[in-house]
């Protein structure tokens, strides 16, 4: 059986970054997908947790998170 392709809701970075917490709510709710666009170059890609499970080859990627530190920051 094929999967239908899911598209992504592209949004700048800016959008992002001031409505992360409702962007979080629909991927993980509603398992919508976002593609987060900086100076007009795709960056990254928002999805769930469980989106991405179903839908990548190495489930194992995500055993257990490690909560203790922030991100560091990549410019």
């Amino acid at each position: 059986m094929i999967k239908p392709v899911k598209t992504a809701n592209v949004i700048s970075a800016i959008t992002a970054r001031s409505q992360f917490g409702q962007i979080m709510r629909r991927a993980s709710q509603k398992n919508e997908r976002f593609l987060v666009d900086r100076r007009g170059e795709p960056a990254v890609i928002i999805m769930s947790v469980k989106d991405y499970i179903d839908n990548t080859a190495d489930p194992g990627f995500i055993e257990e998170p490690d909560y203790g530190g922030e991100a560091e920051r990549a410019e």
